[in-house]
């Protein structure tokens, strides 16, 4: 039977916290060749950790700005798509009006103006649309819709105009209605006069979509469309002649809107290609910062790989002189 003595004890006690450590650090070496990222980074640095918590620092600036470009976009995209809807509706109206117009007929001249009313109730719904309960057009006050309902401005309108005689004199009654500094801003506008401000995408990059329904491009195909259905609503319905020549100018009003909201959209689709410009910018940059964190805090593969081969020899020659020291006896030991 072994004699156990304090010294076979406290040799015991080494050995186990040896094969503890061994084990440990086949461990820590096997994580690093899986994962390829070092256990030791304060020794990686040599414990300067600066430039890893500026690269990490960057990387969550970078986060920010992706959000910000994902967010704006969104906001960016939509309003080209509600632009182009009105543009659309707008173009269409026109044409029926200046159809009518020509025509001479009464009923067709009815029919457009009717056709008028239902297109300006489509661009003040669209014009009201919302992404994630944000309004698009109405400036900072974001949580307002950014017009009156269409049937509300109509009927402000045709109050404006109801007295005149001529459709000249209508007309002339609308333009003023639709001016700025006219009701337009208190009656139909609900959105705020202060717009949007920029938003930073990238690190030297800001875009603002300052956008709003009081934007004169919007204003004014409005104003033609407004136009045009007011004999829909009973204006000059005494002068049929007078209607006529009514519709005929909305039509052209409608197709002379046109250049403000291509101008619009132009300068929105500028402000698109610049939150695409970023996103790219923003995704160099992180692939640079991702590559110099790896360079600082990567393992070589063959490195670890041998040291752990190494460690690997170490535990088995203690785990073989344990079992030499368990199997020790005085006999052993006198031989």
């Amino acid at each position: 039977m072994t004699n156990m003595q304090l010294g076979d004890l406290a040799q015991s006690y080494q050995l186990r916290s040896q094969n503890a450590l061994l084990k440990r650090e086949i461990a820590d070496i096997t994580q690093e060749l899986s994962t390829g990222r070092t256990g030791d980074l304060a020794g990686a640095v040599r414990a300067n950790l600066a430039p890893i918590a500026g690269i990490e620092h960057d990387l969550k600036r970078l986060d920010g700005y992706e959000t910000a470009v994902s967010e704006t976009s969104l906001l960016a995209d939509t309003l080209q798509n509600t632009l182009e809807r009105v543009q659309e509706e707008s173009q269409e109206l026109s044409s029926a009006l200046l159809l009518a117009g020509n025509t001479y007929n009464p009923t067709i001249v009815k029919s457009a103006s009717m056709n008028a009313r239902e297109s300006f109730e489509a661009m003040v719904a669209t014009l009201g649309t919302q992404v994630a309960g944000r309004s698009l057009l109405s400036g900072v006050a974001t949580d307002q819709p950014a017009l009156e309902e269409a049937q509300v401005i109509l009927s402000a309108v045709e109050s404006a105009a109801g007295m005149a005689t001529t459709a000249a004199d209508v007309a002339d009654a609308v333009d003023a209605w639709f001016a700025p500094g006219g009701d337009y801003d208190t009656l139909a506008y609900t959105g705020s006069s202060t717009k949007l401000s920029a938003v930073a995408v990238g690190a030297n990059a800001e875009v603002a979509l300052d956008f709003t329904a009081d934007d004169a491009g919007i204003r004014d195909v409005l104003a033609a469309a407004a136009l045009g259905a007011l004999v829909a609503e009973g204006v000059l319905s005494a002068d049929p002649a007078e209607q006529v020549e009514l519709v005929a100018i909305a039509g052209e009003r409608a197709i002379a809107a046109q250049a403000g909201l291509t101008s619009m959209r132009a300068d929105l689709g500028a402000k698109q290609a610049a939150l695409e410009r970023a996103e790219q910018t923003n995704s160099a940059s992180r692939f640079a910062l991702e590559m110099s964190r790896y360079e600082i805090i990567s393992v070589d593969p063959y490195e670890s790989a041998t040291r752990l081969e190494a460690v690997q020899i170490q535990l088995e020659s203690l785990y073989a002189i344990t079992a030499r020291l368990g199997r020790m006896s005085l006999v052993d030991y006198m031989r």
